[in-house]
Protein backbone atom coordinates (compact mmCIF):
# COMPACT_ATOMS: atom_id res chain seq x y z
CA UNK A 1 0.00 0.00 0.00
CA UNK A 2 1.43 3.41 -0.91
CA UNK A 3 2.17 6.08 2.10
CA UNK A 4 0.23 9.37 1.66
CA UNK A 5 2.52 12.39 0.36
CA UNK A 6 4.25 14.02 3.39
CA UNK A 7 2.29 17.38 3.57
CA UNK A 8 2.29 20.29 6.54
CA UNK A 9 -1.43 18.41 7.50
CA UNK A 10 -0.17 15.31 7.92
CA UNK A 11 2.92 16.54 10.00
CA UNK A 12 0.67 18.25 12.05
CA UNK A 13 -1.90 15.62 12.67
CA UNK A 14 0.99 12.89 13.37
CA UNK A 15 2.33 15.53 16.03
CA UNK A 16 -1.15 15.59 17.76
CA UNK A 17 -1.66 12.01 18.13
CA UNK A 18 2.35 11.60 18.99
CA UNK A 19 1.26 14.48 21.93
CA UNK A 20 -1.67 13.02 22.87
CA UNK A 21 -1.14 9.11 23.08
CA UNK A 22 3.07 9.31 23.28
CA UNK A 23 2.48 8.98 27.18
CA UNK A 24 5.35 11.06 27.40
CA UNK A 25 5.42 15.01 29.42
CA UNK A 26 7.65 17.60 26.71
CA UNK A 27 7.84 21.03 27.48
CA UNK A 28 7.68 23.67 25.15
CA UNK A 29 9.30 27.18 26.00
CA UNK A 30 9.05 30.41 25.22
CA UNK A 31 7.80 34.12 26.88
CA UNK A 32 4.16 34.32 28.44
CA UNK A 33 1.58 35.92 25.72
CA UNK A 34 4.21 34.45 22.66
CA UNK A 35 4.31 31.74 20.15
CA UNK A 36 5.40 28.68 21.09
CA UNK A 37 7.97 27.16 19.31
CA UNK A 38 8.47 22.74 18.01
CA UNK A 39 11.60 21.48 16.45
CA UNK A 40 10.95 18.07 14.85
CA UNK A 41 13.20 15.81 12.52
CA UNK A 42 10.97 13.74 9.92
CA UNK A 43 12.62 10.88 7.74
CA UNK A 44 12.90 11.86 3.92
CA UNK A 45 12.62 7.82 2.69
CA UNK A 46 12.38 4.24 3.45
CA UNK A 47 10.18 2.17 5.17
CA UNK A 48 10.15 4.98 8.00
CA UNK A 49 9.32 7.27 5.65
CA UNK A 50 7.25 10.22 7.24
CA UNK A 51 8.48 9.04 10.82
CA UNK A 52 8.45 12.09 13.22
CA UNK A 53 10.21 12.76 16.52
CA UNK A 54 10.49 16.15 18.69
CA UNK A 55 13.70 17.55 19.43
CA UNK A 56 15.00 20.23 21.56
CA UNK A 57 15.58 23.64 19.70
CA UNK A 58 19.57 22.78 20.06
CA UNK A 59 19.01 19.25 18.41
CA UNK A 60 20.21 18.12 15.49
CA UNK A 61 18.46 16.03 12.87
CA UNK A 62 19.93 12.88 11.23
CA UNK A 63 21.30 12.76 7.30
CA UNK A 64 18.29 10.58 6.60
CA UNK A 65 15.58 13.21 8.48
CA UNK A 66 14.53 16.56 7.52
CA UNK A 67 14.31 19.25 10.57
CA UNK A 68 10.86 21.13 10.71
CA UNK A 69 10.16 23.86 13.10
CA UNK A 70 6.78 25.85 13.60
CA UNK A 71 4.73 27.84 16.11
CA UNK A 72 1.44 26.57 18.01
CA UNK A 73 -0.20 29.09 19.79
CA UNK A 74 0.26 31.43 22.66
CA UNK A 75 1.80 30.07 25.88
CA UNK A 76 -0.52 31.45 28.73
CA UNK A 77 1.05 32.92 31.62
CA UNK A 78 1.17 30.66 34.93
CA UNK A 79 -0.76 31.99 37.60
CA UNK A 80 0.91 31.32 41.08
CA UNK A 81 0.83 32.79 44.13
CA UNK A 82 2.57 36.04 44.54
CA UNK A 83 5.24 37.06 46.43
CA UNK A 84 5.97 38.37 49.88
CA UNK A 85 5.77 42.02 49.60
CA UNK A 86 8.97 44.33 49.35
CA UNK A 87 10.22 46.61 52.31
CA UNK A 88 8.34 49.97 52.72
CA UNK A 89 11.01 52.76 50.56
CA UNK A 90 11.82 56.05 53.09
CA UNK A 91 9.34 58.88 52.93
CA UNK A 92 9.42 61.76 50.68
CA UNK A 93 10.22 65.03 51.57
CA UNK A 94 7.39 67.26 53.37
CA UNK A 95 5.37 69.12 50.77
CA UNK A 96 5.38 72.93 51.19
CA UNK A 97 3.17 74.98 54.28
CA UNK A 98 -0.31 75.33 52.94
CA UNK A 99 -2.07 78.60 53.15
CA UNK A 100 -3.09 80.03 56.40
CA UNK A 101 -6.66 79.19 57.21
CA UNK A 102 -9.22 82.14 57.35
CA UNK A 103 -9.22 84.08 60.94
CA UNK A 104 -11.44 82.80 63.31
CA UNK A 105 -14.52 84.71 64.90
CA UNK A 106 -13.62 86.96 67.83
CA UNK A 107 -14.82 85.00 71.61
CA UNK A 108 -17.21 86.28 73.60
CA UNK A 109 -16.32 89.61 75.78
CA UNK A 110 -15.70 88.59 79.09
CA UNK A 111 -17.32 90.20 82.14
CA UNK A 112 -17.19 93.53 83.58
CA UNK A 113 -14.38 94.39 86.30
CA UNK A 114 -15.40 95.23 89.50
CA UNK A 115 -15.30 99.13 89.76
CA UNK A 116 -13.10 101.11 91.63
CA UNK A 117 -13.61 103.26 94.38
CA UNK A 118 -14.56 106.69 94.31
CA UNK A 119 -12.32 109.98 93.60
CA UNK A 120 -11.45 112.62 96.62
CA UNK A 121 -14.48 114.55 97.88
CA UNK A 122 -12.23 117.39 98.49
CA UNK A 123 -13.87 120.94 98.22
CA UNK A 124 -12.42 123.27 95.71
CA UNK A 125 -10.42 125.66 98.95
CA UNK A 126 -9.01 122.17 99.71
CA UNK A 127 -7.47 121.37 95.85
CA UNK A 128 -5.98 124.60 96.09
CA UNK A 129 -4.67 123.97 99.49
CA UNK A 130 -3.16 121.35 98.01
CA UNK A 131 -1.95 122.35 94.55
CA UNK A 132 -0.52 125.22 96.27
CA UNK A 133 1.94 123.31 98.09
CA UNK A 134 3.22 121.68 94.70
CA UNK A 135 3.12 124.65 93.37
CA UNK A 136 5.30 127.29 95.78
CA UNK A 137 4.27 129.61 98.69
CA UNK A 138 2.03 132.24 97.49
CA UNK A 139 1.62 131.34 93.86
CA UNK A 140 -2.14 131.72 94.77
CA UNK A 141 -2.72 129.61 91.33
CA UNK A 142 -3.87 132.38 89.52
CA UNK A 143 -4.29 131.50 86.14
CA UNK A 144 -4.12 135.35 84.97
CA UNK A 145 -0.77 136.28 86.68
CA UNK A 146 3.14 134.86 86.22
CA UNK A 147 4.99 135.28 89.72
CA UNK A 148 2.25 137.49 90.86
CA UNK A 149 2.76 140.00 87.60
CA UNK A 150 -0.10 140.33 85.13
CA UNK A 151 0.60 140.38 80.91
CA UNK A 152 1.34 144.40 80.98
CA UNK A 153 4.26 143.82 82.97
CA UNK A 154 6.31 141.61 80.10
CA UNK A 155 7.09 142.75 76.86
CA UNK A 156 5.59 140.45 74.30
CA UNK A 157 7.10 138.16 71.88
CA UNK A 158 5.70 140.39 68.43
CA UNK A 159 6.22 143.67 70.57
CA UNK A 160 9.67 145.71 70.11
CA UNK A 161 11.40 147.45 72.94
CA UNK A 162 11.41 151.09 73.18
CA UNK A 163 15.60 150.70 73.23
CA UNK A 164 15.60 148.24 70.49
CA UNK A 165 18.73 150.17 68.44
CA UNK A 166 20.42 150.30 71.94
CA UNK A 167 22.48 147.51 73.32
CA UNK A 168 22.85 148.44 77.22
CA UNK A 169 21.10 152.00 76.24
CA UNK A 170 24.69 152.04 74.16
CA UNK A 171 24.43 152.38 70.19
CA UNK A 172 26.15 150.73 67.63
CA UNK A 173 29.49 153.30 68.01
CA UNK A 174 30.24 152.12 71.41
CA UNK A 175 31.16 148.81 70.17
CA UNK A 176 34.16 147.44 67.60
CA UNK A 177 32.30 145.72 64.73
CA UNK A 178 34.13 142.46 63.51
CA UNK A 179 35.63 142.47 60.26
CA UNK A 180 37.21 139.28 59.22
CA UNK A 181 37.63 136.18 60.86
CA UNK A 182 40.16 132.82 59.27
CA UNK A 183 42.78 130.42 59.95
CA UNK A 184 45.99 129.80 58.46
CA UNK A 185 49.47 128.29 58.84
CA UNK A 186 52.53 130.38 59.63
CA UNK A 187 56.31 129.32 60.38
CA UNK A 188 58.96 130.50 62.40
CA UNK A 189 62.24 129.43 63.28
CA UNK A 190 64.13 128.17 66.88
CA UNK A 191 64.10 131.09 69.35
CA UNK A 192 66.75 131.92 71.36
CA UNK A 193 66.25 132.18 74.79
CA UNK A 194 64.59 135.60 76.60
CA UNK A 195 64.28 136.76 72.98
CA UNK A 196 61.69 137.57 70.88
CA UNK A 197 60.80 137.72 66.84
CA UNK A 198 58.62 140.14 65.23
CA UNK A 199 56.75 138.84 61.97
CA UNK A 200 54.43 141.30 59.43
CA UNK A 201 51.94 138.49 58.50
CA UNK A 202 49.10 139.14 55.28
CA UNK A 203 46.20 138.43 56.99
CA UNK A 204 42.81 138.15 54.62
CA UNK A 205 39.80 140.08 54.98
CA UNK A 206 41.92 142.37 57.49
CA UNK A 207 41.48 146.49 57.30
CA UNK A 208 44.25 148.83 57.71
CA UNK A 209 43.58 149.76 61.25
CA UNK A 210 41.74 146.94 62.52
CA UNK A 211 42.01 145.54 65.60
CA UNK A 212 43.63 142.06 65.11
CA UNK A 213 43.45 138.73 67.55
CA UNK A 214 45.71 136.21 66.26
CA UNK A 215 45.42 133.31 68.44
CA UNK A 216 46.34 129.34 68.25
CA UNK A 217 42.85 126.95 67.91
CA UNK A 218 41.49 124.99 70.60
CA UNK A 219 43.61 121.98 70.96
CA UNK A 220 46.67 123.28 68.96
CA UNK A 221 49.44 124.84 71.12
CA UNK A 222 52.94 126.74 70.57
CA UNK A 223 55.92 125.18 71.52
CA UNK A 224 56.99 125.00 75.37
CA UNK A 225 57.72 128.61 76.84
CA UNK A 226 56.61 130.36 73.60
CA UNK A 227 53.98 133.11 73.46
CA UNK A 228 52.37 134.49 70.71
CA UNK A 229 50.92 138.52 70.58
CA UNK A 230 49.53 140.47 67.99
CA UNK A 231 48.39 144.46 67.10
CA UNK A 232 46.71 146.63 65.16
CA UNK A 233 47.05 145.98 61.06
CA UNK A 234 50.39 147.76 60.10
CA UNK A 235 50.13 148.67 55.99
CA UNK A 236 47.20 146.91 54.14
CA UNK A 237 46.18 143.52 55.52
CA UNK A 238 49.59 142.95 57.04
CA UNK A 239 49.30 142.31 61.01
CA UNK A 240 52.29 142.63 63.12
CA UNK A 241 52.61 139.29 65.39
CA UNK A 242 55.53 139.03 68.35
CA UNK A 243 56.67 135.71 69.30
CA UNK A 244 58.95 135.74 72.25
CA UNK A 245 60.84 132.53 74.14
CA UNK A 246 60.39 132.97 78.21
CA UNK A 247 62.77 129.98 78.48
CA UNK A 248 65.94 129.48 79.67
CA UNK A 249 67.10 127.64 76.50
CA UNK A 250 66.14 127.67 72.82
CA UNK A 251 62.76 127.07 71.61
CA UNK A 252 62.08 124.58 68.42
CA UNK A 253 61.74 125.74 64.96
CA UNK A 254 57.90 125.13 63.49
CA UNK A 255 57.47 125.17 59.91
CA UNK A 256 53.77 124.66 59.85
CA UNK A 257 51.79 126.03 62.87
CA UNK A 258 47.89 126.69 62.85
CA UNK A 259 46.35 129.99 63.79
CA UNK A 260 43.24 131.52 64.21
CA UNK A 261 42.42 135.47 63.96
CA UNK A 262 40.01 137.90 64.34
CA UNK A 263 39.94 141.46 63.05
CA UNK A 264 37.57 144.31 64.44
CA UNK A 265 36.84 147.39 63.03
CA UNK A 266 36.97 150.55 65.82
Amino acid sequence: MARPPLSYANVMSSIAVFLALGGGAWAVTGQPGAPTTIDACVKKAGKKKGQLRVVAATGKCKKAERRLTWATGTVVPGTGAAGPAGPSGPSGPAGPAGEPGAKGDAGAQGPQGVPGTSGSADTPAQILSKLSTIDGSGSGLDASLLDGNDSSYFLPASGKAADANLLDGINSSGFARLSASSSGMIGFPAIAAHDCLDYDVGLAGVNLGDIVIVREPTGIELPENVIMMSGSSQQGSDVHIRLCNVGNSPSVAVSNFLIRWYAFTP
